[in-house]
């Protein structure tokens, strides 16, 4: 059996912090951009969890609105050669149907999706070891649990993330750098 990798979708596979800020801003809320976004959850400061969570679930609900990464497709094709992947997401479970549609849309491989409150529960499995993730905690977790922990780097993760994660810039940097790593034993 192929191990596990476990890939996450917001902010991973598409742009989600401007999906959210442009829905946030349409709603007339004062609320900073992505790129002053100095922790993932930040919005915390500006607006309650009865505000944010119908604009989470709003976003979510129109995943096939929005467009994946460049480099989304050929990454996904890329780890399947060599691991079983599964997407996992922080989201409402009932919007699980649309992520999968939006998957299909655009040809995103996936062995399985994995929608829930922690996607972190995936880490107890011994397969596991890659995780590919924009989140600081969640990248820390992984290697809590000696799981190759990667991702994109954006203004929120490069802080609080742990000496062994490496961020990249692009899901084809995470792509060569896994390669290269290939083709030296790694």
């Amino acid at each position: 059996m192929k191990p596990i990798a476990v890939i996450d979708v917001d902010e991973t596979l598409w742009d989600f912090s401007n999906a959210l800020y442009s829905v946030v801003r349409q709603r007339g809320y004062k609320f900073p951009p992505p790129i002053r976004w100095t922790r993932w959850n930040i919005f915390w400061d500006y607006l309650s969890k009865e505000e944010m969570f119908p604009i989470f679930d709003e976003v979510h609900s129109n995943q096939c609105k929005y467009k994946p990464f460049p480099d989304a497709k050929k990454f996904l094709n890329y780890l399947s050669n060599d691991y079983y992947i599964i997407i996992a997401s922080h989201r409402n479970p009932k919007f699980k149907k649309e992520l999968i549609k939006w998957l299909k849309m655009y040809d995103l491989y996936y062995d399985r999706v994995d929608v829930s409150y922690d996607k972190t529960k995936l880490f107890k499995d011994p397969r596991v070891s890659i995780v590919v993730d924009d989140r600081d905690e969640t990248l820390n977790i992984a290697i809590d649990h000696n799981i190759r922990a990667m991702g994109l780097q954006r203004p929120w993760n490069i802080n609080g993330i742990k000496q062994k994660c490496k961020l990249f810039p692009t899901l084809t940097s995470i792509k060569d750098y896994l390669s290269e790593g290939d083709n030296n034993g790694n």
